[in-house]
């Protein structure tokens, strides 16, 4: 029987990463979708005909479901509190096994936020790689990977916390050629994400990032407003 879903956050300054993403050969696949090989991971690229025909397959609805918490989303000023909302709509959206964020911190990803049906707690804190793991990898590339078997891929790295991912899907969250983070969901069964869950992932990652960079900009007039405050009351009478 599943738990009720755990839902942790964790804060901390962080800056974003600088990606060149490598593009290596691509089949183009029929429903305009693009799939390039990278082992048996898959990178999933859209093409000018993908999104009409992932409409077809539930789209539209998963789109239009993404779009409540992205309205969410912008009116929030807390960092913390947009980790949390996001990790925390993503599962309910996705129905996801879990849900997990990772922040571009010192060079790398850190954990920040996760919801789902942990044993134990996330594992907030936890520092990956660039090029570590599915989500290191999107990380680097810049670039929205899917694994439909994670049992059978060489980049997918076992998570003690949440032993029974079978499928996993990491969407970076872009900023004017940045990485600022990921976005991870990972399924207990495999082949179970599609074209149409990449495009909901991917708007609602794109959403996340303008509010993150707003949050941080509150945040730093913040900062600010105290170190002058301070120094004011130091200099008085």
């Amino acid at each position: 029987m599943l738990r009720a879903p755990s839902v942790e956050a964790d804060s901390g300054s962080q800056a974003p990463l600088k990606i060149a993403a490598k593009q290596e050969h691509m089949d183009i696949l029929d429903g305009g979708e693009s799939r390039e090989r990278q082992g048996s991971a898959t990178v999933i690229h859209r093409t000018s005909s993908g999104p009409a025909v992932a409409a077809s397959r539930g789209l539209a609805a998963k789109l239009q479901a993404v779009a409540r918490p992205a309205r969410l989303l912008t009116a929030l000023a807390s960092e913390a509190e947009l980790a949390r909302l996001v990790v925390q709509s993503v599962h309910e959206l996705t129905g996801s096994y879990s849900a997990s964020l990772f922040l571009a911190r010192d060079g790398g990803l850190t954990y920040v936020a996760g919801a789902g049906d942990f044993q134990g707690s996330p594992p907030l804190g936890r520092r990956l790689r660039l090029g570590e793991g599915i989500t290191g990898t999107a990380a680097s590339r810049g670039e929205s990977i899917a694994v439909s078997d994670t049992l059978a891929d060489p980049l997918f790295v076992a998570e003690a916390s949440l032993p029974l991912a079978r499928a996993e899907l990491a969407v970076p969250v872009p900023h004017h050629g940045q990485v600022l983070g990921v976005i991870d969901i990972q399924h207990a069964e495999p082949h179970v994400y599609d074209t149409g869950d990449i495009e909901a992932l991917e708007t609602l990652a794109g959403q996340f990032a303008v509010a993150l960079e707003n949050a941080r900009l509150y945040d730093l007039q913040l900062a600010l407003y105290g170190i002058s405050d301070a120094a004011q009351r130091a200099s008085g009478p």
